[in-house]
């Protein structure tokens, strides 16, 4: 799938879904709890005509295979989880493996090539056949991936669709590692240095890089250098989401 250009976002994403969207964004930043995640989790709704949605923490297995380490359910039947899990599904679901690789949205409908007979049937069984699936990942070798899940009978197979879940799917990434306490650990495992932490800090209390780099007598562009280690070792995507994390932690205390 081609990505869309930002005129071709403007052309079909009304004032009203841009503004749900970045709502959506900016909630994440802050998203902190499980009741928190699930609330705009389902906001999603306002979006895309999803009816079962379900949220994924996820690895690479042996031999292409997905191994799920968590996952929590947002409006899917309870036996039909109950079933792909018992079964583990996850190892020989091929859609599943090459959303988590790719990062990019990928449709599935009770069409698609390769995937296995029984899931297909599985999800015919329960009318939750078409949708899309997206990953998403936090840089570096402990950041964590997640997959995201998004079916119902009536969703079609649409450019804009697509782009719109990759769009929110790294705000979503985030906010699900933080609300069950993955970021958390991930902060304060961190290795970050004095210097990181000062400036941090400062950061933290509303001054700009330029301001910090003034208090502390280096230049902006250390300061910046800095910041971009920071977002790295925590794989987050800007400023506001990493202050989040660290503050979160407990290491600007």
């Amino acid at each position: 799938m081609r990505p869309l250009e930002p005129t071709e976002f403007r052309s079909w994403l009304s004032a009203a879904d841009a503004l749900t969207a970045l709502d959506i964004a900016h909630g994440c930043i802050s998203c902190g709890t499980e009741a928190e995640f699930r609330a705009l989790f389902l906001k999603m709704r306002q979006l895309l005509p999803f009816d079962c949605g379900c949220a994924v923490s996820a690895r690479h297995g042996p031999r292409h295979s997905v191994v799920m380490l968590d996952n929590v359910n947002l409006s899917y039947p309870a036996p039909f989880i109950d079933e792909y899990v018992s079964r583990d599904y996850f190892r020989v679901d091929n859609v599943m493996e090459e959303a988590l690789t790719t990062c990019r949205a990928r449709y599935c409908s009770e069409a698609t090539c390769g995937r296995p007979p029984e899931i297909t049937a599985l999800c015919k069984d329960f009318g939750i056949s078409e949708g899309y699936f997206v990953g998403s990942s936090s840089p570096g070798p402990g950041g964590g991936k997640s997959l995201f899940l998004f079916k119902s009978r009536s969703m079609k197979e649409q450019p804009h669709t697509a782009a719109l879940v990759e769009l929110l799917a790294p705000h979503l990434h985030l906010a699900f590692f933080r609300a069950f306490g993955r970021d958390r650990l991930r902060a304060s495992a961190a290795p970050f240095s004095a210097r990181e932490r000062e400036i941090m800090k400062w950061l933290y209390e509303g001054k700009s890089s330029w301001e910090t780099s003034v208090i502390l007598g280096i230049s902006e562009r250390t300061v910046n250098f800095h910041v971009y280690n920071v977002l790295r070792k925590l794989g987050a995507a800007n400023r506001p989401q990493a202050l989040a994390m660290v503050a979160r932690s407990g290491l600007l205390d």
